[in-house]
């Protein structure tokens, strides 16, 4: 049965990560034809011969939907060379899309014990997409290299290491009746480092990263008139970055369950088939699920500037967090967002505001009282005996399933604005319940350095002076002396439903009513 176009589209895709993504499965599946050793033997680098060429080009193909001409591999004296040409699936794809991507060639390494060697490097890469009226991309690297071990036993890389040098990308989109809008990126290096351990049924993984010379510019077109004519001027902006870090830490993967979900749905392009199969998919997800325990990142980049029609602005270090645990009946998410040393463009700012402009922001949020293990269990058995998850009742249920507790925690810690001479900082949580219910939080939010802000605000022009510093003092009065001269505020909801600050009652929460 010919694939439905897009599965063909995501074969050619593919094609293009297949050196670096698609080797690990590809090499478990040939060493099985092969009736290779799995033993502990210390690496060294076995002869390549024809009869593995073609066993290794057999299993291969099976991850490009087997169309002939895609992948060819030839044995060259102590290593065989894997080669690609995405060609046959990009003529299958629907005349209105267009892809040209590069042969890509990949040398293996058989060390035997179950262990490879993957070495890759490519000069002058360049690939694009088009889709006929709705988007153009275009990818260009100088230079591409990767190394990596392979233990067919984990079905990941032990360890790996790629380069890229001078790459360029641009991405332009076309929605019907709107500008485009048209984004390009540029760097100048990417260094990463990945290591994977523990077993296919749980690994855990770490993925460093760096880049430096990063530039983005996006541009939009002016709005159109009725008659198809521009309407006023178009906007852009331009993104730097010196430097930057990126790091991924991963417990508990599903390798296994992961990889064998993705070849059920290889095994099965067609909704047809997908149907007729789904006690087969449910089991799969099953077997993938809870796809990992957790993960965590961290992403930096230092002296950012960012060029606007009306000036630049800066950040010094940007860096942002992200801590989340997989498909878990505990669920948790986590994000903070820092910005240091902010600054705008000159004169942008009323001179009375300059005292006020913030040097550092930090967002931190935090998110838990869910459970995903149920609910993914509920949409699995729907699966199985063909239940519409659309259905009210289904709905119904997933909701209850979502949150046992009836509610959702958001929390902050340490959020804060910070200024010279001022800080303001929030801690806390809310429980966020469904619609109807009256609002559960409680947090405390300090100031320091009030006299600072009162200060900025008496240059404020008079009419505006007149307002601000009512409502400012009104607010040091409900506040309670901390140390250091800071000014607290705790902001509550009442078991009665009041909104209380420092004790004292503010009147009635209003509940959320159902529309």
């Amino acid at each position: 049965m010919r694939p439905k176009p897009a599965a063909t589209v995501l074969i050619a895709a593919l094609a293009l990560a297949a050196p670096m993504l698609a080797t690990p499965p590809l090499l478990t599946a040939a060493r099985a034809q092969t009736g290779g050793s799995q033993s502990a033997a210390a690496p060294s680098a076995r002869p390549a011969t024809q009869a593995g060429a073609t066993r290794l080009e057999t299993a291969i193909s099976g991850y490009f939907g087997d169309v002939p001409g895609v992948v060819s591999v030839v044995p060259d004296g102590d290593h065989y060379t894997l080669t690609i040409d995405p060609a046959p699936l990009i003529a299958k794809l629907p005349p209105d899309v267009s892809v040209t991507l590069p042969r890509l060639t990949q040398r293996l390494t058989d060390l035997g014990g179950g262990l490879w060697k993957t070495d890759m490097n490519i000069k002058d890469f360049d690939a694009s997409l088009k889709v006929r009226g709705k988007m153009e991309q275009s990818l260009q690297i100088a230079d591409v290299t990767s190394t990596g071990s392979f233990d067919e036993a984990l079905m990941a890389f032990r360890e790996s290491r790629t380069g890229l040098r001078d790459v360029k990308m641009t991405s332009t989109t076309h929605d019907k009746g709107a500008p485009a809008t048209r984004t390009s990126y540029a760097l100048d290096r990417v260094e990463a480092r990945a290591t994977v351990g523990g077993s296919a049924d749980s690994a855990d993984f770490s993925v460093d990263q760096s880049f430096s010379g990063l530039t983005e510019t996006v541009s939009m077109d002016p709005p159109l008139k009725a008659d198809g004519s521009p309407s006023g001027r178009g906007l852009s902006f331009t993104a730097t970055a010196e430097t930057g870090q990126q790091s991924i830490d991963g417990k508990g993967v599903r390798i296994a369950g992961i990889l064998g979900l993705y070849r059920w749905f290889l095994a099965h392009p067609s909704d047809l088939e997908v149907k007729a199969a789904k006690d087969e998919l449910a089991d799969a997800i099953s077997a993938a699920l809870p796809l990992f325990d957790a993960v965590k990142g961290t992403s930096r980049a230092d002296t950012v500037k960012i060029q606007t029609p009306i000036g630049e602005f800066g950040i010094d270090h940007l860096a942002a967090d992200v801590d989340m645990a997989g498909v878990v009946p505990d669920g948790r998410v986590r994000e903070t967002l820092t910005l240091d040393g902010l600054s705008v463009p000159e004169g942008m700012m009323p001179p009375w505001t300059v005292p006020l402009m913030p040097e550092k922001v930090v967002l931190d949020l935090r998110g838990s009282g869910f459970d995903l293990a149920a609910p993914a269990k509920i949409l699995v058995e729907a699966l199985r005996s063909g239940t519409d998850p659309g259905r009210p009742e289904m709905k119904d249920k997933l909701a209850a399933a979502i949150l046992p507790d009836g509610h959702f925690k958001l929390a902050t810690s340490d959020s804060a604005v910070i200024g010279d001479g001022y800080a303001l900082t929030v801690d806390g949580n809310a429980l966020i319940a469904p619609e109807g219910s009256t609002p559960s939080f409680d947090f405390l939010v300090t100031a320091k350095g009030y006299d600072t802000l009162l200060k900025a605000v008496d240059g404020m022009p008079d009419e505006l002076k007149s307002k601000a510093v009512p409502m400012l003092m009104l607010a040091r009065g409900f506040s309670k002396p901390g140390a250091n001269g800071d000014l607290n505020w705790s902001i509550q909801s009442s078991p009665e439903g009041h909104l209380m600050i420092n004790g004292q009652d503010m009147g009635p929460l209003k509940g959320r009513s159902k529309p």
